[in-house]
Protein backbone atom coordinates (compact mmCIF):
# COMPACT_ATOMS: atom_id res chain seq x y z
CA UNK A 1 0.00 0.00 0.00
CA UNK A 2 1.10 3.24 -0.66
CA UNK A 3 2.11 6.51 1.52
CA UNK A 4 -1.01 8.24 -0.53
CA UNK A 5 -3.36 5.42 -0.07
CA UNK A 6 -2.69 5.26 3.53
CA UNK A 7 -3.44 9.16 3.61
CA UNK A 8 -6.34 8.85 2.18
CA UNK A 9 -7.58 6.12 4.22
CA UNK A 10 -7.14 8.71 7.04
CA UNK A 11 -9.41 11.31 5.62
CA UNK A 12 -12.39 8.56 4.81
CA UNK A 13 -11.91 6.65 7.45
CA UNK A 14 -10.52 6.92 10.76
CA UNK A 15 -10.21 2.98 11.58
CA UNK A 16 -7.65 0.60 13.23
CA UNK A 17 -5.93 -0.19 9.68
CA UNK A 18 -5.65 3.68 8.85
CA UNK A 19 -4.17 4.85 11.58
CA UNK A 20 -1.83 2.56 13.17
CA UNK A 21 -1.73 -0.46 11.11
CA UNK A 22 -0.44 0.31 7.80
CA UNK A 23 1.55 3.51 9.46
CA UNK A 24 3.69 0.77 11.66
CA UNK A 25 4.25 -1.88 8.47
CA UNK A 26 5.33 1.08 6.45
CA UNK A 27 7.93 2.36 9.72
CA UNK A 28 8.92 -1.25 10.13
CA UNK A 29 9.76 -1.52 6.16
CA UNK A 30 11.43 1.92 6.62
CA UNK A 31 14.08 0.59 8.90
CA UNK A 32 14.90 -2.87 7.14
CA UNK A 33 11.66 -5.36 7.79
CA UNK A 34 10.59 -6.85 4.63
CA UNK A 35 6.21 -6.46 4.33
CA UNK A 36 4.41 -9.60 3.53
CA UNK A 37 1.41 -9.70 2.27
CA UNK A 38 -1.55 -11.76 3.88
CA UNK A 39 -1.71 -14.19 0.79
CA UNK A 40 1.62 -14.89 0.60
CA UNK A 41 2.65 -15.10 4.52
CA UNK A 42 -0.02 -17.79 4.12
CA UNK A 43 2.08 -19.61 1.60
CA UNK A 44 5.22 -19.67 3.61
CA UNK A 45 3.42 -20.99 6.31
CA UNK A 46 2.13 -23.71 4.52
CA UNK A 47 -1.77 -22.42 4.55
CA UNK A 48 -3.58 -20.62 7.18
CA UNK A 49 -3.03 -23.71 9.80
CA UNK A 50 0.68 -23.15 9.80
CA UNK A 51 2.55 -21.07 11.89
CA UNK A 52 6.36 -20.69 11.23
CA UNK A 53 8.10 -20.37 7.54
CA UNK A 54 9.43 -23.51 6.83
CA UNK A 55 11.96 -22.91 3.83
CA UNK A 56 13.18 -19.05 6.14
CA UNK A 57 14.24 -21.54 9.35
CA UNK A 58 15.84 -24.06 7.24
CA UNK A 59 17.83 -21.49 5.43
CA UNK A 60 18.51 -19.68 8.80
CA UNK A 61 19.56 -22.90 10.68
CA UNK A 62 22.16 -23.72 7.45
CA UNK A 63 23.91 -20.47 7.05
CA UNK A 64 24.23 -20.33 11.05
CA UNK A 65 25.50 -24.05 11.36
CA UNK A 66 27.64 -25.17 8.75
CA UNK A 67 28.27 -28.55 10.46
CA UNK A 68 24.56 -29.57 10.27
CA UNK A 69 23.30 -31.89 7.77
CA UNK A 70 20.17 -32.23 5.65
CA UNK A 71 18.73 -34.38 7.52
CA UNK A 72 19.26 -32.70 11.20
CA UNK A 73 18.23 -29.62 10.11
CA UNK A 74 14.79 -31.33 8.81
CA UNK A 75 14.43 -32.79 12.36
CA UNK A 76 15.44 -29.87 14.03
CA UNK A 77 12.63 -28.00 12.00
CA UNK A 78 9.90 -30.56 12.74
CA UNK A 79 11.09 -30.28 16.87
CA UNK A 80 9.88 -26.69 16.59
CA UNK A 81 6.95 -27.54 14.68
CA UNK A 82 5.73 -29.47 17.16
CA UNK A 83 6.32 -27.87 20.03
CA UNK A 84 2.78 -27.33 22.01
CA UNK A 85 0.97 -24.04 21.96
CA UNK A 86 1.09 -23.75 25.43
CA UNK A 87 3.45 -21.80 27.91
CA UNK A 88 5.86 -24.58 28.40
CA UNK A 89 5.79 -24.99 24.51
CA UNK A 90 6.56 -20.80 24.55
CA UNK A 91 9.44 -21.03 26.87
CA UNK A 92 10.69 -23.85 24.94
CA UNK A 93 10.81 -21.98 21.92
CA UNK A 94 12.25 -19.08 23.51
CA UNK A 95 15.85 -21.64 24.18
CA UNK A 96 15.98 -22.47 20.46
CA UNK A 97 15.72 -19.05 19.89
CA UNK A 98 18.56 -18.05 22.17
CA UNK A 99 20.40 -20.48 21.11
CA UNK A 100 20.39 -22.73 24.55
CA UNK A 101 19.49 -25.95 22.45
CA UNK A 102 22.14 -28.26 21.31
CA UNK A 103 22.28 -30.53 17.83
CA UNK A 104 25.01 -33.25 17.19
CA UNK A 105 27.88 -32.99 15.02
CA UNK A 106 28.21 -36.24 13.41
CA UNK A 107 31.90 -35.05 11.56
CA UNK A 108 33.20 -34.19 14.62
CA UNK A 109 31.08 -36.41 17.10
CA UNK A 110 30.33 -33.89 19.74
CA UNK A 111 26.76 -31.50 20.60
CA UNK A 112 26.53 -28.21 19.38
CA UNK A 113 24.26 -24.71 20.39
CA UNK A 114 21.96 -24.46 17.26
CA UNK A 115 21.78 -20.95 16.69
CA UNK A 116 18.58 -19.89 14.90
CA UNK A 117 19.17 -16.12 14.89
CA UNK A 118 22.60 -14.21 14.80
CA UNK A 119 22.84 -11.80 17.46
CA UNK A 120 26.07 -10.35 16.60
CA UNK A 121 25.70 -9.83 13.17
CA UNK A 122 22.19 -8.48 13.15
CA UNK A 123 22.21 -7.83 9.12
CA UNK A 124 22.42 -11.72 8.70
CA UNK A 125 19.21 -12.62 9.31
CA UNK A 126 15.73 -12.03 7.60
CA UNK A 127 13.20 -9.93 8.87
CA UNK A 128 9.46 -10.33 7.70
CA UNK A 129 6.29 -8.62 8.79
CA UNK A 130 3.13 -9.19 8.12
CA UNK A 131 -0.60 -8.12 8.97
CA UNK A 132 -4.11 -9.62 9.12
CA UNK A 133 -2.17 -13.09 10.23
CA UNK A 134 -4.97 -15.54 10.43
CA UNK A 135 -4.25 -18.74 11.76
CA UNK A 136 -7.37 -21.77 11.34
CA UNK A 137 -6.31 -24.80 13.31
CA UNK A 138 -8.29 -28.03 11.66
CA UNK A 139 -11.99 -28.14 13.45
CA UNK A 140 -11.19 -25.78 15.56
CA UNK A 141 -11.72 -21.04 15.91
CA UNK A 142 -9.15 -19.09 14.44
CA UNK A 143 -8.55 -16.21 14.77
CA UNK A 144 -6.40 -13.18 13.24
CA UNK A 145 -3.53 -11.01 14.68
CA UNK A 146 -3.73 -7.66 13.44
CA UNK A 147 0.41 -7.49 12.95
CA UNK A 148 3.47 -10.36 13.14
CA UNK A 149 7.11 -9.65 13.54
CA UNK A 150 9.00 -13.05 12.26
CA UNK A 151 13.20 -12.98 12.27
CA UNK A 152 14.23 -16.08 10.37
CA UNK A 153 10.83 -17.55 9.48
CA UNK A 154 9.97 -17.38 13.15
CA UNK A 155 7.03 -15.35 14.62
CA UNK A 156 8.46 -13.22 18.00
CA UNK A 157 6.23 -10.76 18.26
CA UNK A 158 2.42 -9.94 17.82
CA UNK A 159 0.81 -6.62 17.60
CA UNK A 160 -2.83 -5.67 18.09
CA UNK A 161 -4.07 -2.31 17.20
CA UNK A 162 -7.65 -1.08 18.30
CA UNK A 163 -9.60 1.53 16.57
CA UNK A 164 -8.63 5.53 18.70
CA UNK A 165 -12.13 6.55 18.64
CA UNK A 166 -12.58 4.06 21.75
CA UNK A 167 -12.06 5.45 24.91
CA UNK A 168 -11.42 1.70 26.22
CA UNK A 169 -9.21 0.90 23.40
CA UNK A 170 -6.13 -0.24 25.45
CA UNK A 171 -7.86 -2.83 27.55
CA UNK A 172 -9.79 -4.42 24.52
CA UNK A 173 -6.24 -4.93 22.81
CA UNK A 174 -5.47 -6.98 26.15
CA UNK A 175 -8.95 -8.92 26.20
CA UNK A 176 -8.47 -9.75 22.30
CA UNK A 177 -4.86 -11.35 23.08
CA UNK A 178 -6.57 -13.37 26.19
CA UNK A 179 -8.90 -14.40 23.91
CA UNK A 180 -6.47 -15.49 21.51
CA UNK A 181 -4.98 -17.89 24.10
CA UNK A 182 -8.36 -19.53 25.09
CA UNK A 183 -9.58 -19.71 21.53
CA UNK A 184 -6.48 -20.04 19.09
CA UNK A 185 -3.37 -20.48 21.49
CA UNK A 186 -1.65 -21.60 18.48
CA UNK A 187 -1.51 -18.18 17.50
CA UNK A 188 0.46 -16.83 20.33
CA UNK A 189 2.83 -20.48 20.32
CA UNK A 190 6.19 -18.55 18.73
CA UNK A 191 5.75 -15.31 19.91
CA UNK A 192 7.70 -13.53 23.17
CA UNK A 193 6.07 -10.61 23.02
CA UNK A 194 3.10 -8.22 22.57
CA UNK A 195 2.16 -4.65 21.91
CA UNK A 196 -1.06 -2.78 22.26
CA UNK A 197 -1.67 0.26 20.67
CA UNK A 198 -4.44 2.92 18.86
CA UNK A 199 -3.53 6.74 17.91
CA UNK A 200 -1.72 7.80 20.97
CA UNK A 201 -0.35 5.02 23.62
CA UNK A 202 1.27 1.93 23.25
CA UNK A 203 1.44 -0.80 26.17
CA UNK A 204 3.35 -3.99 25.79
CA UNK A 205 4.43 -7.08 27.55
CA UNK A 206 5.34 -10.81 27.47
CA UNK A 207 2.91 -13.41 25.72
CA UNK A 208 0.93 -15.61 27.65
CA UNK A 209 0.99 -13.16 30.49
CA UNK A 210 -1.56 -10.04 29.78
CA UNK A 211 -2.54 -9.32 33.96
CA UNK A 212 -2.23 -5.80 34.48
CA UNK A 213 0.88 -5.41 36.67
CA UNK A 214 2.89 -7.53 34.06
CA UNK A 215 2.19 -5.17 31.16
CA UNK A 216 4.04 -1.90 30.40
CA UNK A 217 3.40 1.45 28.65
CA UNK A 218 6.46 2.33 26.48
CA UNK A 219 8.61 4.95 28.12
CA UNK A 220 7.69 8.78 26.36
CA UNK A 221 9.63 11.71 25.89
CA UNK A 222 9.05 14.57 27.33
CA UNK A 223 7.18 16.19 24.56
CA UNK A 224 5.47 12.70 23.67
CA UNK A 225 3.85 13.02 27.00
CA UNK A 226 2.93 16.60 26.22
CA UNK A 227 1.24 15.46 22.77
CA UNK A 228 -0.53 12.75 24.16
CA UNK A 229 -1.86 15.01 26.97
CA UNK A 230 -2.76 17.27 24.66
CA UNK A 231 -4.56 15.14 22.14
CA UNK A 232 -5.65 12.10 24.22
CA UNK A 233 -7.19 13.12 27.35
CA UNK A 234 -9.58 15.67 26.40
CA UNK A 235 -11.05 13.02 23.95
CA UNK A 236 -12.01 10.70 26.67
CA UNK A 237 -14.64 13.79 27.89
CA UNK A 238 -16.52 12.75 24.65
CA UNK A 239 -18.64 9.94 23.70
CA UNK A 240 -18.04 7.48 20.40
CA UNK A 241 -19.28 9.52 17.96
CA UNK A 242 -18.41 12.81 18.95
CA UNK A 243 -14.96 11.48 19.73
CA UNK A 244 -14.54 10.10 16.07
CA UNK A 245 -15.56 13.47 14.72
CA UNK A 246 -12.48 14.86 16.79
CA UNK A 247 -9.82 12.33 15.72
CA UNK A 248 -10.72 12.53 11.69
CA UNK A 249 -10.29 16.14 12.18
CA UNK A 250 -7.19 15.64 13.58
CA UNK A 251 -5.67 13.01 11.02
CA UNK A 252 -7.22 15.27 8.12
CA UNK A 253 -5.25 18.47 9.70
CA UNK A 254 -2.29 16.21 10.38
CA UNK A 255 -1.97 13.76 7.96
CA UNK A 256 -3.84 14.80 4.98
CA UNK A 257 -1.98 16.18 1.61
CA UNK A 258 -1.96 19.57 1.92
CA UNK A 259 0.40 18.97 5.69
CA UNK A 260 4.05 19.26 5.62
CA UNK A 261 6.50 16.27 5.43
CA UNK A 262 8.50 16.57 8.02
CA UNK A 263 5.37 17.65 11.04
CA UNK A 264 3.55 14.59 9.62
CA UNK A 265 6.67 12.16 10.06
CA UNK A 266 7.01 13.42 13.23
CA UNK A 267 3.26 12.96 14.25
CA UNK A 268 3.34 9.30 13.13
CA UNK A 269 6.84 8.33 14.75
CA UNK A 270 5.53 9.85 18.15
CA UNK A 271 3.31 6.40 18.09
CA UNK A 272 4.03 4.14 15.61
CA UNK A 273 7.38 3.84 14.66
CA UNK A 274 8.37 2.51 18.23
CA UNK A 275 7.60 -1.18 17.43
CA UNK A 276 9.70 -1.34 14.50
CA UNK A 277 12.81 0.16 16.19
CA UNK A 278 12.39 -2.19 18.78
CA UNK A 279 12.55 -5.46 17.21
CA UNK A 280 14.92 -4.42 13.76
CA UNK A 281 17.99 -5.94 16.40
CA UNK A 282 19.98 -2.81 15.56
CA UNK A 283 19.33 -3.77 12.13
CA UNK A 284 21.30 -0.87 10.35
CA UNK A 285 24.29 -1.52 12.11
Amino acid sequence: MTKRQILGMTKLNISEAATVQFPMVRHAAEIGWTPLPPQAAARKRGGEAGLLFRAEIEEALGRFNPWMTADAIRTTVEKLEALPPTIEGNREMLAWLRGGRQGYDETEQLHRPVRLIDFETPGANVFHVSWEWKLKPPARKGNRADVMFVVNGVPVVIVEHKNPKDADAIERGITQLRRYEKETPELMGAAQLFNVTHLLDYWYGVTWNASRRFRARWKERQEERRLRAALYRPLLRLNSDERGRVVEHIFTILLGAGADDDARARLEEVRYGKTARRLRFKHRS
